[in-house]
């Protein structure tokens, strides 16, 4: 927890008695009142857990959905890796890149009542070979939209694709896909278009991987953007938008 400045440990979660040598930890995300975790253990399980603002609560297991599919020879999902969570912490989506030969998906699980189950395994419908859907997530934070990656889609090239939610039922909205760069796009009802695309800043070194990871703030006015392979090794730029246009930050 922090005050000010500092930060202090404040408890550290061990991997719990139902978990079974499954990489606990491998994966977190936090809710935005920091008062609900989810933790994830590869091909294992997510564990939630919840905190009186002292003490933090293990809540349930979520462990690998009946519908996951297993891929040869290794027998995994990659299911739990990675892990987003809503801003009040009632709904988790979490990757299963290996899903079924690796073609990959993600689940959506909902919190009802403290009880947490199951909503929708996500599948795009228009995924092109093993596109190893679920390697990357993101979450809005009213839990309603969910965006999912897919690294490998048509032999590398990747995708991402938008999912809506209306009550409990998700639908595929949009794929987006992109040559190179990292896109910024806006979203118009169910219509995304790119705003700008941001290239490789011109002090990279080497070859930089640019876009690697993203991530936005809440405002959707600044963008962190790594490249793994920047001088072999890796940098992150920050972006910010002013007047309609990104520019480099730092």
């Amino acid at each position: 927890t922090r005050s000010g400045a500092t930060w202090t440990e404040q408890q550290k979660l061990t991997a719990p008695g139902d978990q079974t040598k499954s990489q606990f930890g491998g994966s977190v995300a936090l809710s935005r009142d920091g008062t609900t975790a989810a933790v994830g253990g590869l091909d294992d399980g997510v564990w939630i857990y919840t905190s009186d603002g002292s003490t933090w609560t293990k809540q349930q297991k979520l462990g690998v959905p009946a519908d996951a599919v297993a891929s040869p020879p290794s027998g995994t999902v990659g299911f739990a890796r990675p892990l987003a969570i809503s801003a009040d912490g009632t709904t988790v989506l979490a990757g299963g890149a290996s899903d079924n030969a690796l073609k990959g998906a993600a689940w959506v699980f909902a919190e009802t009542g403290r009880s947490w189950a199951e909503e929708q395994k996500l599948v795009p419908t228009d995924a092109v070979g093993n596109a190893r859907v679920g390697g990357a997530l993101a979450l809005s934070a009213d839990g309603s939209l969910a965006m999912v990656g897919g690294s490998s889609d048509n032999s590398n090239q990747g995708a991402a694709w938008a999912f809506a939610r209306s009550g409990s039922t998700w639908s595929q909205q949009e794929k987006l896909t992109s040559s190179s760069g990292a896109r910024v796009l806006n979203r118009s009802g169910s219509t995304w278009s790119e705003q700008q695309r941001l290239t490789t800043p011109v002090d990279a070194v080497g070859t930089p991987n640019f876009g690697r990871a993203v991530a936005l703030d809440a405002a959707g006015t600044m963008a962190l953007v790594s490249g793994t392979g920047d001088g072999g090794a890796g940098a992150v730029w920050a972006f910010v938008l002013s007047s309609g246009a990104w520019t480099e930050q730092q």
